[in-house]
């Protein structure tokens, strides 16, 4: 009986282990993804395109986004599932600064 349990209990932890270990490559791969947004959008606005039309990756999208003082702050959105913690709605704010950019001499 006693054999029995700490079969079990090691089983679960490696099936535990296992899953929080593809949680956490899909954390790096997310923040990956967030930054190469991040720097297409960036790009987009000093271009002087308009940040609606900015291809993002898949599934990711920007929730709002403001012009203050010189800084464009918006924030992107991603729906992602996780294998422990389910579907989670992840969101994170970026700010460009434009003085430099829109306020060059010819």
């Amino acid at each position: 009986m006693k054999s029995k349990a700490l079969f079990l209990l090691y089983s679960f932890l490696i099936v535990f282990s296992f899953l929080a270990s593809i949680d956490g490559m899909q954390i790096n791969y997310l923040e990956l993804d967030f930054f190469q947004s991040y720097y297409k959008i960036q790009n987009h606005i000093r271009s002087g395109k308009n940040i609606n039309n900015v291809d993002l990756n898949k599934d990711m999208f920007i929730s709002e986004y403001y012009l203050k003082d010189g800084l464009v702050e918006f924030k992107i959105e991603k729906t992602v599932h996780f294998c422990l913690f389910g579907k989670r709605k992840i969101e994170k704010t970026y700010v460009v600064y434009l003085k430099d950019y829109l306020f060059q001499p010819s």
